[in-house]
């Protein structure tokens, strides 16, 4: 395990995870947000991230450059919108009928409260990906 990290392949291997992660989480938030018909302009920037953490992830696997630089950023890009997707979606339950009165309907049955957090964590694998820094050769 030592030697992969050392070598980069792990960071590969993360950085590959990340993608593959990124491109599911952007395809379930632009379904979710489809059935709502976009209904806030807010709902559009899981959409528009995941392809670019997907992308920036693909080639980090490649590219040091990438992994150094683009990834980061993406990823923390990411990260700070699933906390405000997070946010919103939280909000939203608390403001279906009943409010906390019932809460645990309302999680059930309002926007998926957990949702942005799986889109926080393809941030936070592209994150990761980016730390595990290849030896240079």
């Amino acid at each position: 395990a030592e030697q992969d990290i050392r070598e980069g392949k792990f960071q590969r291997q993360v950085a590959l995870v990340t993608a593959v992660s990124a491109l599911l989480s952007g395809f379930e938030a632009y379904y979710s947000h489809y059935k709502n018909n976009f209904l806030y302009a807010v709902q559009w920037t899981p959409v528009v991230i995941a392809p670019l953490l997907a992308g920036a992830a693909f080639g980090s696997a490649n590219s040091r450059r990438l992994a150094t630089t683009a990834l980061p950023a993406i990823s923390l890009l990411a990260c700070a919108d699933a906390a405000v997707g997070f946010y919103y979606h939280a909000r939203g339950v608390l403001r279906r009928p009943g409010g906390r009165k019932h809460l645990l309907y309302n999680i059930m049955y309002g926007p998926p409260i957990f949702a942005p957090l799986l889109f926080g964590a393809a941030g936070m694998l592209g994150v990761l990906a980016s730390l595990l820094r290849r030896r240079h050769a």
